[in-house]
């Protein structure tokens, strides 16, 4: 999918959405096709986002419903961004972006496409061609900005490679099941769901303020 949208090692992807499944589908799906992710925490407040996805020139970015609503408010300041990625279908408005008539911007709704579908040849060999190297950049991963502006930490596929490959071994995990709620644009979170790829381990996604009966978000006689 992201192929038929022309990104490559020269086009960077946002992820910018809560912890879910399709963040993490969304970035090993680009690693396969060398194109940088950047990763940025949706606590961020709309300056420090701004500032994080001009810096590094993101061409793409993947949204939720609740992330769209502030990407619309901040986009006419980020003029790099071509292509919007929904990690569902939503209703949106664009008239809210106050963009340019001259500036186009695509919407592309991953729930309306059929991600089940097998792989043709062609692309399978187009992968080949476009397979990252041990110090290609996977990721730039814009830190928090607790102590000013978030600075983006570059970590290559050789660093990813590494910290999986010493994790806990699989037969630990066997009918395990890994609760992911923790945010994905942190390290650890990230490497620790990319580990559950690597060993096939069954992964659930959470939400920090659901997580028990008494949590905030849980209504009696809903279970957290």
């Amino acid at each position: 999918m992201f192929l038929e949208h022309k990104f490559n090692f020269d086009s960077k992807m946002a992820l910018f959405t809560d912890t879910c499944a399709m963040w993490l589908l969304a970035a090993h799906a680009l690693f396969q096709i060398n194109s940088p992710v950047v990763t940025i925490y949706s606590t961020l407040s709309n300056d420090n986002i701004v500032f994080g996805l001009n810096l590094l020139e993101v061409k793409g970015i993947l949204v939720d419903k609740k992330c769209m609503v502030r990407l619309l408010e901040t986009i006419d300041q980020i003029p790099s961004i071509e292509t919007i990625f929904c990690t569902e279908k939503f209703p949106y408005d664009m008239s809210k972006a106050n963009l340019p008539e001259s500036r186009v911007v695509k919407v592309v709704q991953l729930e309306s496409l059929n991600l089940k579908q097998e792989s043709k040849i062609d692309d399978l060999e187009r992968l080949k061609l476009l397979r990252p190297q041990a110090k290609d950049v996977a990721l730039y991963m814009f830190t928090s900005g607790s102590t000013g502006k978030p600075k983006a930490v570059i970590i290559t596929h050789e660093n990813i490679v590494s910290a999986v490959s010493v994790a806990i071994p699989k037969e630990f995990w066997q009918h395990r099941t890994y609760l992911a709620y923790l945010p994905q644009p942190h390290i650890y979170e990230f490497v620790a769901e990319s580990v559950g790829i690597y060993n096939g381990f069954k992964i659930g996604f959470g939400f920090p303020l659901a997580l028990f009966d008494e949590s905030p978000l849980v209504m009696a006689p809903s279970k957290g």
